[in-house]
């Protein structure tokens, strides 16, 4: 069998199509827009044979050299080819002869005609992975997108090649918004969100700055999600409440999936707002402390405990934290007895174990953490012991979860339609 690397072409995606055949599931479907000689799409079937996938693959090409004037020139085309005099049809023809020799022609469909009308050939929402690599220009990558966008499935990639290409990487950044794209090489790439409709709690006090840092960065990345943004403002100068704040906002959200998100911590490109194989999800990988002028913040200026988040936060359960409803009821939310600083993200924790949760992390989520004072408290402060005390008892505290705080609430809608509740006087309800 002829290997994949003895086919012309111009491929360094190996792994970006790797990872994507590794994670399909049998019958997905696989999209590759633009083939020419076939190395890439020879490569895809090779590694779905050598993985036991069991793909539809499928090639959307012209074949046309009249469309490369480079290889319409004798001597420049990398195969050795004179299409001159071997006619318009001999790039199609070895296409097809390579799919042979490298024994993919089996699984591999070519659809001969432009990329457009190849995009008609797909239902919408049916594709699993999708990769564009044909017209190159401003215009033919933008027309592309508006092709081909709602033929993916959502939670499925979409991605393309030559991100350097000044072209592709405008057509590209407009598209999706260059913060949500993701670059391997000179590739790009991006996930579609999925239906679910994605409820972000932000608690908040007393911090306008990291509110207005975050909101239009929150506001760009989920351009293509179906959410609402909940602001949940503790309205008073008492001792901050977060559970009792998280719980309050839950009772106020609609989605299907709600993010608990803080709000100093702002995403970049590689965040994914995706629930892992519909588990709890945290989506924080790694944090980059900055300072007053946005700047990095000097290892030595940040907490010992958080020093190595620039690397991997490892087993810290703050930050960002992502449940389906349904998760979020059966663990019966956050414990609302937590007063002033610490503990109750790690009760979350303790909480989702208890319901045999699988607690997944991403493999990728860069924040960056916006500067603040640290609200740590005097080891003598009452509330901070007795923040302990619950963690270290939290299965005396099952039972009291979202249902037992109630407060006072005045909710309105912003003009950018974000949901704002300004919250007050807390009362604890026991209903055993």
């Amino acid at each position: 069998m002829k290997s994949y690397n003895k086919v012309t072409g111009f491929f360094n995606f190996e792994q970006l199509y790797l990872n994507q055949v590794q994670n399909a599931e049998d019958n997905n479907i696989f999209v590759e827009v633009g083939s020419l000689w076939g190395r890439s799409i020879i490569f895809l079937g090779q590694v779905a044979r050598e993985y036991n996938k069991n793909l539809k693959i499928y090639s959307v090409d012209f074949w046309d050299v009249r469309g490369v004037p480079e290889l319409m020139t004798p001597g420049l085309d990398p195969s050795g080819m004179n299409y001159i005099k071997d006619g318009e049809d001999c790039l199609y023809n070895a296409f097809l002869n390579n799919i042979k020799e490298c024994e993919v022609a089996d699984i591999i469909k070519p659809y001969r005609m432009s990329s457009e009308e190849g995009s008609h050939k797909f239902n919408d929402k049916s594709i699993d992975f999708l990769f564009i690599d044909a017209g190159h220009t401003y215009e033919d990558i933008t027309n592309d997108l508006k092709c081909w966008f709602k033929k993916i499935k959502p939670g499925k990639t979409i991605a393309g090649h030559d991100y350097d290409w000044k072209g592709v990487k405008k057509a590209v950044d407009e598209f999706f918004g260059e913060e949500n794209i993701q670059v391997f090489n000179t590739s790009w790439y991006y996930t579609k969100p999925t239906e679910d409709k994605y409820t972000f709690i932000i608690p908040y006090r007393d911090r306008k700055t990291h509110l207005e840092t975050l909101l239009p960065t929150l506001e760009s990345k989920l351009r293509y999600y179906n959410y609402e943004i909940i602001v949940a403002e503790q309205n008073n100068n008492d001792k901050f409440r977060l559970s009792s704040l998280y719980n309050i906002a839950f009772k106020h959200s609609t989605g299907d999936v709600i993010v608990f998100h803080d709000v100093d911590y702002i995403p970049t490109a590689n965040v994914l707002y995706k629930l892992k194989n519909n588990n709890p999800t945290y989506p924080v990988k790694q944090v980059i402390f900055l300072n007053e002028q946005m700047s990095f913040k000097p290892l030595e200026e940040i907490p010992a405990g958080y020093r190595h988040f620039n690397q991997d936060v490892e087993n810290h359960w703050g930050g960002v934290f992502m449940i389906s409803r349904d998760h979020f009821k059966l663990i019966n939310g956050f414990n609302p007895l937590y007063i002033g600083w610490g503990k109750e993200e790690e009760e979350t924790h303790l909480r989702l174990l208890e319901k045999n949760l699988i607690c997944e992390r991403n493999d990728e989520g860069l924040f960056y953490a916006l500067d603040h004072y640290d609200n740590c408290p005097l080891i003598t402060d009452s509330n901070f012991i007795e923040n302990h005390h619950l963690l270290n008892n939290y299965k005396n505290n099952l039972h009291v979860g979202y249902q037992n705080i109630l407060a006072d609430v005045e909710e309105f809608i912003t003009e950018n339609n974000i949901k704002w509740l300004k919250i007050n006087n807390f009362k604890y309800e026991n209903t055993n």
